[in-house]
């Protein structure tokens, strides 16, 4: 049996002597013996120095560490030489195989030969790099049998109008980068938010807005791993009517791009996203912007407003008197304030669409039932270091400004903004 991965050989004895061993390369792993027979031996096959080195596995394995092994590392120590090899392969599955293959070695079974069991180790191995980018241009290249490589970085599948998402991406573990524009999908899955390394996302010019207002239509941005490492999301020709508020929840999102969609409003907790420095909603419908991206130190470095209407008319709500906010609103601010995802199946999913439809103070924080809104025009400017604008636009657009009951009805800052 072989193995693809990634190994990091560390030599015990020159640790010892305060001495580095090599870097991890490319490697193969076999576990097999010679057609004449003999010990059953693991040889490391090296593409980086050339070398195999052979470990007799009877008697001479230590140790095999597997706390890691779902994560598709592991490492192996032998005796003889002494050396510890650490592995890291793409496809878990085939980790544990080759794994289980040692462990039925040591307990004196027997091997067949051939895919999965003991390979022949007079021929020469042929190491290669693990293939990192994809990029699809014709329908004719599509892998429809193959499938895609696990070592994938990089997935680009542009202009093959596909109306259908791949279900073998969601397999992609180490992509970072996925490319679906100018297709016609219209679902995306809820595994899309489990990659767990998936820093680019561009799904424009797809039909997404089909379906958007469904019922976990949107569920793929609030995945276990998504929200916590995407960074750059395009949105753009979609058709999109209305945006998901937990997409306040991508905390590191540096570029979103929602052009030429049919969104109204923006979700009220934009201001939330303090690492956001690119936003792009040209060619939208959007009435009013949100009042939390004045919060301060929160400023964008690029945001292009053109060709929206920005019909907001000036509606102001009396100031309420303060009230006792009630248990549940103070715990639904709390977990909102320490952005602690949660979803349907750890809270109740009536709790789940109330913490969802929260609106933001100007400072920052959640509140359910505001002491005060008002639509207000104020220089964009205030919230972006570079603005665009459409030709005879000015630079004054309605912001719909709340403030929180305890924190900024009586302070400078909400004088300063209602003034």
């Amino acid at each position: 049996m072989r193995l693809n991965c990634t190994v990091e050989r560390r030599d015990r004895q020159l640790a010892s002597l305060a001495m580095k061993g090599k870097r991890a390369g490319v490697s193969v792993l076999s576990i097999g013996q010679k057609s004449g027979g003999g010990e059953v031996v693991i040889v490391h096959h090296s593409v980086t120095t050339k070398e195999n080195t052979s470990y007799r596995v009877k008697g001479n394995i230590l140790k095999v560490f597997s706390k890691f092994l779902n994560e598709g590392k592991t490492t192996i120590s032998f005796a003889n030489p002494p050396h510890d090899l650490m592995v890291k392969a793409d496809d878990n599955i085939q980790l544990k195989s080759f794994l289980n293959s040692i462990r039925l070695v040591l307990q004196g079974k027997e091997l067949s030969r051939g895919a999965g069991g003991l390979s022949c180790l007079d021929t020469n191995v042929k190491v290669h790099r693990p293939k990192t980018k994809l990029v699809i241009a014709k329908k004719s290249e599509y892998p429809v049998l193959e499938g895609f490589p696990r070592t994938l970085l990089e997935l680009h599948i542009p202009h093959l109008e596909r109306s259908t998402f791949d279900s073998r991406i969601l397999k992609l573990n180490q992509l970072r980068v996925l490319d679906l524009s100018d297709n016609k999908i219209t679902i995306i899955p809820h595994g899309l938010g489990d990659l767990p390394n998936l820093s680019e996302l561009n799904l424009a010019n797809n039909e997404l807005g089909l379906t958007s207002r469904q019922p976990g239509a949107w569920d793929w941005l609030r995945g276990s791993k998504l929200p916590l490492c995407l960074h750059k999301l395009d949105l753009s020709s979609n058709n999109i009517p209305a945006l998901p508020s937990f997409l306040r929840d991508c905390v590191r999102l540096l570029t979103l791009k929602l052009n030429n969609n049919q969104l109204t409003v923006l979700p009220s907790g934009m201001g939330r996203m303090n690492s956001l420095r690119y936003l792009s909603v040209a060619s939208n419908q959007l009435r009013f912007l949100p009042g939390s991206m004045f919060k301060p130190l929160n400023r964008i470095e690029h945001l292009d407003v053109s060709n929206n209407p920005f019909s907001g008319d000036c509606i102001t709500t009396s100031i309420a008197t303060p009230k006792m906010l009630s248990l549940k609103e103070l715990a639904a601010r709390s977990v909102i304030s320490c952005k602690i995802q949660v979803n349907e199946s750890i809270i109740p999913l009536t709790v789940l669409k109330f913490m969802q439809g929260c609106d933001f103070c100007v400072c920052g924080s959640a509140c359910f039932n505001p002491a005060f809104s008002k639509i207000l025009y104020s220089d964009i400017r205030k919230v972006a270091c570079n603005v665009i604008i459409g030709p005879g636009e000015n630079m004054f657009k309605p912001f719909r400004v709340s403030l929180c009951v305890d924190r900024c009805l009586r302070n400078k800052f909400a004088e300063n903004i209602l003034s």
